[in-house]
């Protein structure tokens, strides 16, 4: 029998020359009929183009593009070929972080990570049903600087990456911006620092 519910945990590594490594580690199965794991990731959820067959309970993801979003997975292998369902799916971003997928609840708007930050922070936030959303940066006098992300979003946890420019992807002045999470349910705003 495979055990079925796998956590992953990811471990971010130095980028080196606009490439990235992930150290993906799990629960170890302690199944007598296993062989081993196969890691799958891609760029879109549950759509994984690159997978690795490895005995261990983790892997060094190697040659990732810094700041893209990561989608990883993880199954069991017995004896006799049997590969078990997926995990949980992570989502990472080589360089900044990593959120564990679950069913959100109510609509969210989490703090930045980092904060204070430079250049790059990330922005998670919940959706619980279908909604029109719009994730944008304000200034502290209220100007919209730069729109993240605008459109129909299917319930679930996403995370947005502002990288400290405007709307022309020309550099902001260091200093106190706010992000806003709009939708017909509700808005939410968090504070964020630009140190430079």
């Amino acid at each position: 029998m495979i055990k079925k519910d796998l956590f992953l945990a990811v471990l971010l590594m130095p980028a080196i020359a606009f490439t990235a490594s992930l150290t993906v580690e799990w629960d170890a199965n302690y199944e007598k009929d296993l062989i081993g794991y196969r890691i799958y990731w891609g760029n879109n959820s549950g759509q994984y183009n690159s997978f690795a067959d490895v005995q261990d309970p983790f892997y060094r993801i190697n040659e990732l593009t810094e700041d893209t979003r990561y989608y990883i997975a993880v199954t069991a292998i017995d004896l006799w070929g049997n590969e078990s369902s997926y995990s949980r799916e992570v989502v990472a971003i080589p360089g900044i972080g990593m959120i564990e997928k679950s069913a959100p609840a109510t609509l969210r708007l989490g703090e930045n990570y980092p904060n204070p930050f430079n250049p790059l922070t990330t922005i998670e936030f919940d959706i619980p049903e279908k909604l029109y959303v719009t994730l944008a940066i304000y200034n502290a006098w209220g100007q919209m600087v730069k729109i993240l992300e605008q459109g129909i979003f299917e319930p679930d946890t996403y995370i947005s990456v502002w990288n400290g420019t405007d709307a022309s992807n020309s550099p902001v002045a260091a200093g106190v911006y706010f992000c806003r999470l709009d939708s017909p349910l509700k808005s939410c705003v968090t504070v964020m620092t630009l140190l430079k």
